[in-house]
This record gives C-alpha cells, structure tokens and sequence, in this order.
C-alpha cells in the first residue's frame, strides 16, 4: 500500500469519535506485520484488479441474496469485498480451541435441558428462562439424538474489543446461515488472489466441510442394506439465502427439498420422487424449528412436514441440527455459561462472551434499571419481535419507556455491555481508483461436529457495517462481506472416505415443475408471438380486419383473457388497450399470467435461464406501465412486441439446451408438446371445416411462411392433422408425446398410456374431418395431466397402504 493511500486511512481512523481495535493498522498508525506482505502484493496489483473483474465472478457463480422488501427480490448481488480480512495462526489456534470448548459445552447443555435437567435442578439455570421460552419443545423431553451427538453444526458471532480481546457475541445452535457463503468467497477471491494465497498459506475450508458431512452420514440410522439418503430441508427460494442452500446441495450433491417434498408413513420420513417415495435417512434443516412439523409445532404453517416429530422420537431420522436447539440462542444463557463451564469443566471459558445481564434476576433487573443509558438491551428469547436497544441514544422520556417494560416483564429482557467493534478496511472504486475506507467488523466462525468431538472451518464469514462507527451488521440492512484468512494455519489435507449415497429419483414437485414449465413456456411464446403480428397488423395501413386479427381476436376472447371486440377501425389508444390487456389483464392465458408462472418454477432451472427470464419480464413490465402508451405510435409497440418475442425465443432455447444435458428434457418437452397441442386443436375447432381452412394461421404460429404447395384447402386440413412431416400437426404432436412418455420412469406405469396414445395416432391418421375429434383430443390431454399429477407428481400411497 503507498504511503498517500495509508495516510488517508489513517486519518480516516484518528478521526473516529471512539476508540477501536484496527485490523490493519496499529495504536501507532504503522501497519500490522501480517498485512504488510499482502498490501506489497495490492500495490503492485491494484490498478490491474477492476471492480467489474470482481462482479463477474460473483455473477458466474450466481451469488445472489434476498433482501426482504427488495424490489429486486432474491437477485441482488452478493456484496463482497475485493480484499480479505487476516488473522495470524497464532490468533485463529486461540478462536479454534475456544469455538471447540463452547461447542462441547452447548452440546452438554441441551442433552441436559432435553434429558434429566440437572442444570435447572442445581440452579445453574432458572426455569424461567427454560420454560418461558416457546422454542423449548415439550415433546422432545427424552429423546436421544441419533448417534448420541446433538448440535452438529454450531457457529458463534465475534467481535473484537478496542483492546483486542475476541468477544463472543452470539450463539447460533437452530440452523446457522452464512456457510455456503463462507466457501463460495474463498472460491472468488482464490481466483483474483491465488499466488497471494498460495504465499500466505491460506488453505481451502471445503475439505474439512466434506469431512463434516462424512461424519454425519456415517451417523444416519440405515436398515440393513440401505444406503443413506440426506437432503437439506430449505423453507423455499423466498428465503434470504436460498442461493448457498443451492450450493450447499450442489457441494454435498443432495437433493434440496422443501417441506411438500417429503412425507411421513409409518414414522418413517420418505423423498416424494417419480419413481415412487424413497425414504430420507438424515436431514440438513435450513428451516426455523417452529415451522418444521405443523401437527405439533405452527398449525398456520404450510412450510414443514406434518410428522416429523413423531419420526425424531421413534429414531428414524437423524435432523441436523436437532429441533429445539433454538433454545441455547437465548442470549440471556450468556449470562449463566461462565458459571455453567467453571461447574462442569473445572474451568473459565477460553472465550469469554460480552457481558449480559437477564433481567429476571433482581440483582441483574437493578443493575439494568441503573445503567440502562450505557447498556445495550435485547429480547431474552430468540422468537420475541423487538429491535436491539441503544441507551445512550434514547431521550429520557424513552429511558421511562423501556424502564416500564422492564418493570412489567422482567424475564423477556437482556441487558449486555455495548462493545465497540474493530474496524477492517472495506474496498471502494472512487474516481478510477482503489480506496480504503475503515468500517465495523464482525466475523462467524463454524465448528462442526467430528470423530473427535468438534472441528472448527479454517476461516469464516466476515460481515462490514457500510457506514462508519455504524453498531448493528447485518446482510438485510446492506452490510458487506469479506473472506476470512488464516496465514499457516490450515490443517492438512487428508482424504475423506467415499460413501456409498443413495441417488434418488427425481423429486415429484420438481417433475411437476419442469411439465409445467414446458407448457407455460410454450405458451408464453405462442402468446408473444401473436400478439407480435397483432401489433404489426395495427401499424399497417390496411382498414380491413386481417385472418391474423380475426384469429387473435378469437383465441383471446374464447380463453377469457380480452372480454371486449376487436376492430381495424378502433382508435389508436382502443388498440394499445387491447393489446395490454392481451398481455397484462388478469387472466390464466395472457402473457403476464404466463410469465408468473414461469417466475415460480424457475428454480429448477440453471442460473442462465433465470438471467434470460429476468430480462423478459423487465421488458414485459416495461410495456406494462401506464406510461408506456403516451406518444407511444403503433410501429414503435409493433417493434417492441417483436424484441420480447425474441427474448422469449432465447429463454426457449435456453431452457431445451441446459434440460438436455441435464437428462430432463423429457418432462419439458412433454409439456411442449401438450400445449401446442391444445393450441392446434383451438385453432381447428375455430377452422371448423376444411373448406375453411387458413394457412396463414399456421404461418403465424409457426413463426414462418408454410409451403403448401398450391393444394386446395381440403389437402391443407387433412396436411394439418395427419401429415407426418409436419411439426404442427396432430399426428405428429401425438407421437412426441408417446415418444416422451416412453422416456419417463416406471414405463410400466405409463403402459396404458402409451398403448393410448398409440391407438390415437392410428386414429388420427385415418381421420380428416370432425369437430367432435378436436374435442376428443382435449379430453385425452386433460386425462393425460390428471394422471401424470396422480401417479408421477403426487406419490400417493394406496389407502389401504397408509392405513395398514
């Protein structure tokens, strides 16, 4: 770093109103010695290194987080600094062994809180502070965890002090976010700084992760000649970070499942998949204890699965981490741990946690009463909905307020020293530079359960406040990440034993979602395309209705999305209104309803889908906006219409690419298939005859002139159901259907339906006239996705199975 860039930073630091603890420079304003070797390297690269550099390997890995309330929902960016955070092998030993003490000792706790409760007994807890709490689950009392561990996942969050002493801030024992994340940083910034790492010593976390995962499966509770099945339990693609739950499941190569995934027979937890359901040995909970089962826990939740408790107690799962673990997220347990480690270890923690005082104490209730304007106050109990409390920004008549509170309930108050975080520097690109700017810092560290009692991750997940001397970091109020080094401190890499792991068959709502998301693609385009040549047909000169009006007009109004008449002879803005509402009304069968739908099933296809499906629908609510038809002339709506055409081509041709090497085209394209079908046989009964018959029609759907060769309109009918060789006929689309079916699992269980679908063929080929067979075939579509939903999507078992 050049001497002018570190006296910025320094002034930047003196200038700050409070001292704090600086991870790069010290007391003296000369740089700490592990930095100096990294920001030799900086200097020297720094004008090389470009913000966008930084943002395509983010974008590449497609880390996203959600903010709730965002407009931009779960595609904003993941915010990462382009330089790390260090700490010396020396300071990591001392948070390792610290981080593996707390572990053990959290694990002991809730065994005991769940089991003979000697803790309460001896009064090295108050009951209230057990019982008060709606996260301690009755119905677990007893139940020993499968392989006799309970927490297997624990991660605590640090801060350092002005004088450098580590703080634990917080416990995180329900199911600690942030991991996916932790490895997915080292992953970018091992590609800006590979030979930086390579010269610190800095070695990668997901080695130990898989041993973690190893240890875990190894624990799963296996029937004789079982292979084990694990799957992480995530509470949906709403969820802030469902994109590292994404690549949790890509890493451990599980699948990841929501709660309608899964099912309980027999106190036995079963993956709907299918094939059939395939029974779930171990599950990775991403899930808030409270919503995972609603027959014993929230009945107003459609998040979990009905009987998974009943599962837990009869021994039939292992659940990572157990439910009920929230309870050790208390923060008013901080106060009674150091009394709890000096009873049952014969010692002090290694790590002491901030000072915290619970108010259902009398003497700790006085002392808050006292001292509330320099204390920080906060809920006693993880589930309360109360925003942490600063008292010396509260006005006197605020103080009276929470002092009531205090007097009123006692017990849902804690009281903690308020610390004064350390300060890192935080990368920002300012007028074609590099700046550094110092802000508040704080670091999650991750110990997982192993062989040996616990192991903690090389390196963790650092967070920034994005405003100077700013109190509270966190992700949803636009905090920034950073990647925590360890110079020469990684363990060496050892080789984690492959385990034979169950590969499920593909899981019935995904199976769902891509037959879905073939038939709302398909129609999406189909409506785009249309409504493409309506617009063109408004921009021409011609007072004449067009084939192509009369047939638009028609397949809107029969499908319920346009209630109102079309005319060539309407005024402009009476045009545009239709043409809005064919894309934006309320409806099953316009293209917004379309677009929806698609909006909700994206999440079984790669990020390059979601990216090409983002930009339909900016362009969609761009032509949505009121203000869209003011000076808006039919030519410019006609050339709008076409460029969102083509990007629904692109999504199409995405969507059929990636489900290819991915060997779930056949899903898709049975969805395809079904809608062109349902749309080709709308458009005969809307022919009637074959007199009547319009190639033009075809023309539009198919996207190009059709050649029929100068044949009467009879030759074109009967060319437009039984013609092999024609991708949009009906005997055509019939045997992409058959031949779809064919691929699916179980071709017994399709048996009946092919040999259907094959007598429909052989109809359809002798066939040439009759509304009343256009009718048919939308019968047969209708059966056909009755029966893919009861037998594929659904996975019910027989009654008498369930009963038995």
């Amino acid at each position: 770093m050049d001497a002018q860039s570190l006296q910025m930073y320094l002034q930047q630091v003196q200038a700050s109103s409070v001292a704090v603890y600086d991870e790069l420079v010290d007391a003296q304003g000369q740089m700490r010695p592990l930095w100096q070797q990294f920001c030799d390297s900086w200097q020297q690269r720094k004008q090389l290194i470009l913000p966008q550099h930084l943002h395509r390997l983010v974008h590449e890995q497609g880390m996203t987080y959600h903010v709730y309330g965002d407009p931009l929902a779960n595609q904003r960016p993941w915010p990462l600094d382009v330089l790390p955070m260090l700490l010396s092998a020396e300071d990591w030993a001392l948070i390792s062994c610290a981080m593996v003490q707390r572990a053990q000792l959290l694990d002991r706790i809730l065994g005991d809180l769940y089991g003979p409760q000697t803790l309460l007994h001896q009064g090295l807890l108050p009951s209230a502070l057990i019982y008060g709490q709606r996260g301690f689950l009755w119905g677990q009392s007893g139940v020993q965890p499968v392989g006799g561990r309970y927490l297997h996942i624990y991660a605590a969050d640090l801060a350092r002090s002005a004088d450098g002493q580590w703080w634990v801030m917080a416990d995180r024992t329900q199911a600690p976010s942030g991991l996916g994340y932790l490895l997915e940083n080292r992953r970018v910034l091992g590609h800006l700084w590979s030979e930086e790492m390579r010269a610190l010593q800095v070695v990668s976390a997901e080695n130990e992760w898989r041993q973690a995962w190893a240890f875990f499966l190894r624990r799963l509770p296996l029937d004789t000649g079982e292979a084990p099945l694990a799957v992480i339990l995530s509470p949906g693609s709403w969820h802030e970070t469902y994109h590292e739950q994404l690549y949790l499941a890509r890493l451990l190569r599980v699948p990841l499942v929501q709660g309608d995934d899964l099912c309980v027979r027999h106190n036995t937890l079963y993956l709907k998949t299918v094939r059939g359901l395939q029974r779930v040995h171990g599950v990775l909970r991403r899930m808030d204890t409270e919503y995972c089962d609603p027959l014993e826990l929230r009945s107003d939740s459609a998040l979990g699965v009905p009987g998974l408790m009943q599962v837990l107690r009869a021994g039939r799962v292992l659940v990572s981490n157990p439910l009920g673990s929230d309870i050790l997220e208390s923060a008013g347990l901080l106060a009674f741990l150091p009394a709890i480690a000096r009873a049952w270890l014969g010692d002090s923690l290694l790590m002491p946690a901030v000072a915290t005082w619970w108010c259902g104490e009398r003497a700790a209730q006085d002392y808050v009463l006292k001292n509330l304007p320099y204390l920080v106050l906060k809920p006693a109990f993880p589930n309360q909905r109360m925003e942490t409390v600063y008292g010396d920004q509260l006005t006197a008549a605020e103080q009276q307020v929470w002092l009531d509170k205090i007097k009123r309930l006692p017990q849902a108050y804690v009281a903690q020293e308020l610390v004064q975080l350390s300060q890192s520097p935080l990368a920002q690109w300012q007028d074609s530079g590099w700046t550094l700017q110092p802000r508040p810092m704080g670091i999650r560290v991750y110990a997982l359960a192993c062989e040996h009692g616990y192991q903690v991750l090389t390196g963790g997940l650092v967070r920034l406040a994005v405003q100077p001397e700013q109190r509270m970091i966190s992700m949803q109020r636009g905090g920034a990440s950073k990647d925590l080094w360890v110079a020469g401190g990684g363990a060496p890499e050892v080789n984690v034993p492959t385990l034979q792991v169950v590969q499920p068959g593909r899981r019935s709502r995904s199976a769902e979602s891509l037959f879905w998301l073939g038939r709302y693609a398909e129609r999406l385009l189909t409506q785009l395309q249309m409504l493409t040549a309506l617009a063109q047909d408004f921009s021409s000169e011609s007072l004449e209705p067009s084939l192509t009006m009369q047939w638009v007009a028609y397949y809107l109004q029969e499908t319920g999305t346009v209630g109102f008449a079309l005319s060539k002879t309407q005024a402009v803005e009476q045009q545009q209104q239709f043409l809005w509402h064919a894309l934006c009304a309320q409806g099953h069968f316009n293209a917004q309803a379309a677009l929806w739908q698609l909006e909700h099933l994206h999440q079984e296809l790669p990020q390059r889908w979601q990216q090409r499906l983002n930009r339909v629908v900016q362009a969609l609510a761009q032509l949505s906006e009121p203000q869209y038809a003011e000076d808006v002339t039919p030519l410019d709506q006609y050339r709008s219409m076409e460029q969102l055409q083509m990007l629904g081509e692109s999504l199409m041709a995405c969507a059929a690419h990636d489900l290819e090497r991915q060997r779930a085209a056949p899903l898709f394209a049975l969805g395809q298939c079904m809608e062109r079908m349902l749309y080709a046989t709308l458009m005969l009964r809307h022919v009637a005859e074959p007199r009547r018959f319009v190639p033009e029609i075809y023309a539009l759907w198919y996207d190009r002139e059709l050649s029929t060769g100068g044949q009467s309109p009879e030759r074109c009918w009967q060319w437009s159901i039984a013609e092999a060789d024609n991708p949009l006929s009906l005997v055509y689309l019939a045997r992409c259907i058959a031949r779809n079916l064919q691929l699916l699992p179980e071709p017994a269980v399709q048996g009946a339906w092919i040999e259907r679908w094959q007598q429909i063929i052989e109809q359809l080929s002798q066939t040439g006239t009759g509304s009343a067979l256009f009718i048919a075939m939308d019968r047969e579509l209708l059966e056909m996705s009755q029966q893919l939903t009861a037998q594929m999507f659904w996975c019910l078992l027989p009654v008498e199975e369930v009963l038995q």
